[in-house]
C-alpha cells in the first residue's frame, strides 16, 4: 500500500541480542508487527522510509 498523510513507529533493540532481538512496527491502524532484523538491526532500521510490512513481519496479537 501507499501511505499518504499517515504515520508509523518503529522500535528496535539498542544493542542486538544484548537488549533483545525483535523489532516492532505499528501504523495508525494500531496493528503491531514484529521481526528479527538480525545483527545489523540498527543499520537496517535507519534505512526504513515507509510503513509496508510484508510477509516476513509477524502480526503480534
Amino acid at each position: 500500500g501507499k501511505m499518504s498523510g499517515g504515520f508509523a513507529f518503529l522500535a528496535y533493540p539498542v544493542e542486538y541480542a544484548a537488549s533483545g532481538v525483535m523489532s516492532f512496527i505499528v501504523g495508525q491502524d494500531g496493528i503491531v508487527y514484529q521481526k528479527d532484523l538480525g545483527p545489523k538491526t540498527a543499520e537496517l532500521a535507519k534505512t526504513l522510509r515507509e510503513y509496508n510490512p510484508d510477509k516476513t513481519w509477524a502480526r503480534v496479537d
